[in-house]
C-alpha cells in the first residue's frame, strides 16, 4: 500500500500540470472573398502574403517548398507552423496554422489559422481564425484582427457588396459620398457591420469624430467597415433613416447587416457622445470586443 501511495505522490505534480493545460479559446473569425481576376492569380498572391507574414512569426526560415504551395511543418522554440494543401479537380484548398507566444503575458500563446480556397470560377475564399491558449481564468486583452488580413486586403482586395475591405476609415467628404453611404448601408448584400463615427456640429472641429478612426479601422480590418461622417453630412442619414437610426452630435452607431429605415434601433447599437467623451478608450475596446464575439456567430 505504501508503494502505491509513493507512486501517487510522484504523479501528483504531473496531474496538477495536466489540470492546468491551457484551454483553447477562439477569439475572432474573419471570412471574406477575393473576386476572380483573369490578369492576376489572386490565390497565389494571397498565399505568398500569408507566407511572408508567417515567416516573420515562425522564428526561422520556412522550407523552400512552402513558397511553391507544398505542405510543410516548421518547429522553432514554441513557434510551430504547419501547412496542408489539397488539390482537387474542382479547386484548391491551402491552410496554415502558426503559434506565437505572447510578448508580454507569460504562458499565453496565440494561434492563427488561415485557409484559402480556390473555386473553379477563379474566386478565392478566405478564412482567418485567431485563437488564444492560456491558463488565465479571465484573460484581459483587446482583440484585433491579425495583420495578415490587412496584407491580403491590400495585395488582392477583399470585397463586401462592392466595397473593399481596408485598414483605414472611409471619410465622407461630400453629399455624393453621403448618398452612396445611405445606399450601401441599406444593401441586402452587405455582410460586415459598418461603424459610423459622426462629427459634432457643436464642437470646434465638427468634421472630427470622438474616436480614433484610424486605430479602430486597423484593429477591425475584415470584421467591420469604419466610416467617418462629418457633422454637415449627418443630416442626410437622419433624413434617410430617421433620427432614431442615425448618428450625429459625435455619436457612434454600429449598423449591422440588414440595416434599413424599418430596423429596430436596439439591433444597431448607439454610443452617445457623452459616454464616449467620458472614456473613449473604453468605448473603443468595447466595440472591438463585441464585434470579435459576434464574428464567431
Amino acid at each position: 500500500m505504501r508503494h502505491g501511495i509513493q507512486i501517487a505522490d510522484a504523479l501528483a505534480p504531473l496531474k496538477a500540470r495536466s489540470a492546468r493545460e491551457a484551454p483553447e479559446r477562439e477569439i475572432l473569425r474573419v471570412v471574406g472573398h477575393i473576386p476572380a481576376n483573369e490578369d492576376q492569380d489572386h490565390f497565389a498572391i494571397a498565399r505568398d502574403e500569408v507566407l511572408k507574414w508567417a515567416s516573420k512569426r515562425a522564428g526561422g526560415t520556412l522550407p523552400d517548398g512552402a513558397w511553391q504551395g507544398e505542405p510543410f511543418e516548421s518547429l522553432s522554440a514554441g513557434r510551430t507552423t504547419m501547412c496542408v494543401a489539397v488539390e482537387t479537380g474542382g479547386g484548391n484548398i491551402w491552410s496554415i496554422r502558426g503559434d506565437d507566444p505572447d510578448k508580454s503575458v507569460a504562458g499565453r500563446v496565440w494561434s492563427t489559422e488561415i485557409t484559402l480556397g480556390l473555386k473553379p470560377d477563379g474566386e478565392t475564399l478566405v478564412s482567418v481564425r485567431l485563437l488564444m491558449h492560456s491558463v488565465e481564468p479571465s484573460p484581459s486583452f483587446t482583440p484585433a484582427t491579425p495583420g495578415v488580413v490587412q496584407q491580403i486586403a491590400e495585395a488582392c482586395g477583399l470585397d463586401d457588396a462592392g466595397i473593399w475591405v481596408r485598414a483605414a476609415p472611409f471619410v465622407i467628404t461630400n453629399e455624393k459620398d453621403a448618398a452612396r453611404l445611405v445606399e450601401w448601408l441599406s444593401s441586402t448584400e452587405r455582410k460586415l457591420p459598418a461603424i459610423l463615427l459622426s462629427g459634432d456640429e457643436r464642437s470646434s472641429t465638427p468634421e472630427a469624430p470622438l474616436l480614433d478612426g484610424d486605430t479602430l479601422a486597423k484593429a477591425l480590418c475584415g470584421l467591420a467597415h469604419v466610416v467617418v461622417v462629418p457633422a454637415q453630412h449627418t443630416y442626410l442619414l437622419s433624413d434617410a433613416f430617421g433620427k432614431s437610426l442615425s448618428a450625429f452630435h459625435g455619436a457612434v452607431r454600429i449598423c449591422n447587416p440588414g440595416f434599413d429605415e424599418l430596423s429596430d434601433p436596439f439591433d444597431h447599437r448607439l454610443y452617445l457622445a457623452e459616454v464616449i467623451r467620458s472614456d473613449p478608450e473604453k468605448v473603443a475596446s468595447e466595440i472591438r470586443a463585441s464585434l470579435a464575439r459576434e464574428s464567431l456567430t
